[in-house]
C-alpha cells in the first residue's frame, strides 16, 4: 500500500516539547509557513488515481490541519470523488482536536459515512493528546486548552454513537515522556470509561477498533525514550516483565 502525507499546512497551534514545531520558530521547513492550495489538493487526488496499488491517504504531518481554512472543503471534495474507492482505499487523521468543532465533527462523520465507497475506507481518527490532567496538558502542549480539547473529543464520540457511525475508529494518543508517565494509568482508565472496550496499546493500533496508545517518545536519546517507554507500557501489564526484557517493539525502528 502507498501512503500519502499530505501536508496541508505546517501551522501548529500548539508548543508541544516534544515537537519540532517548539525549536524551530515556527519555520519547521526553515521557510516561511503556508497552507496547501485547494487547486493541488484536486490535483493530488487526480494524480493518484494513476497508481494500481491501494492508496493510504493521511493529510496531517509537521502542522495542525484543521488550521487550514479550507480544510471541510477538502474533505468533502475527497470523499465525493473517492467513487467506488477509485482513488483512496485507506484514510487517516491526526488531529490535537483543540479546533475540532460541530462543524468539523459533521463533515468528518459524514464523510466517513458515504455510500460511494467501501466500508471502513475512512478508517481512523488519531488525537494526539498525551495527559490526563489540565496542568501536566499545559506543560507539554504550551497551551492551556486540555478542557476544551476534551470537550471536543467527547462531543465527536457522541455524534458518532448518535448516529450509530461504526467509523472512524479513534484512538487516544499519549507520547510517553517524564512529564506524563505517573499518569499512563490513569489515562487508561479515564479512556476506557469512555469507549466500549478498547486496544490498548504501544504499537500502532490496528483500526479494527477505538484504541488507547502509548507512544514512544522520538528524541536523539533513543536509549532513554526506549526505557521509559517499556517501563510504563511493562507497568499497565501490557508487556509481562519476563517478556521486556530484550524485546523488540515494532517501532523501535523509528
Amino acid at each position: 500500500m502507498i501512503n500519502a502525507n499530505i501536508e496541508l499546512t505546517d501551522l501548529c497551534n500548539m508548543q508541544c516539547i516534544m515537537c519540532d514545531q517548539n525549536y524551530r520558530n515556527k519555520q519547521v521547513h526553515n521557510t516561511k509557513p503556508v497552507f496547501f492550495s485547494f487547486e493541488n489538493w484536486k490535483k493530488v487526488l487526480n494524480d493518484l488515481k494513476k497508481f494500481n496499488e491501494p492508496i493510504m491517504i493521511t493529510p496531517s504531518w509537521a502542522g495542525e490541519s484543521l488550521l487550514h481554512p479550507q480544510f471541510n472543503e477538502f474533505m468533502s471534495y475527497a470523499f465525493e470523488q473517492n467513487n467506488n474507492n477509485i482513488i483512496f482505499d485507506d484514510f487517516r487523521f491526526n488531529t490535537n482536536a483543540s479546533l475540532l468543532d460541530k462543524e468539523t465533527t459533521h463533515i468528518i462523520l459524514e464523510c466517513a459515512n458515504m455510500k460511494n465507497q467501501r466500508k471502513g475506507t475512512f478508517k481512523m481518527i488519531h488525537f494526539s493528546i498525551d495527559a490526563v490532567k489540565r496542568e501536566t496538558y499545559k506543560r507539554i502542549k504550551g497551551q492551556d486548552l486540555y478542557e476544551q480539547t476534551l470537550s471536543n473529543i467527547l462531543c465527536f464520540i457522541k455524534q458518532r454513537e448518535q448516529n450509530n457511525f461504526e467509523y472512524p475508529k479513534i484512538t487516544v494518543a499519549m507520547v510517553v515522556m517524564d512529564k506524563n508517565k505517573n499518569e499512563a494509568k490513569e489515562f487508561v482508565e479515564f479512556w476506557k470509561k469512555i469507549f466500549n472496550n478498547p486496544e490498548i496499546c504501544y504499537d500502532w493500533p490496528s483500526g479494527e477498533r477505538d484504541a488507547i496508545y502509548f507512544r514512544k517518545l522520538s528524541c536523539a536519546d533513543y536509549k532513554y525514550a526506549k526505557k521509559i517507554h517499556k517501563e510504563t507500557v511493562t507497568g499497565l501489564g501490557l508487556l509481562k516483565k519476563d517478556e521486556s526484557k530484550g524485546c523488540i517493539l515494532k517501532d523501535d525502528a523509528w
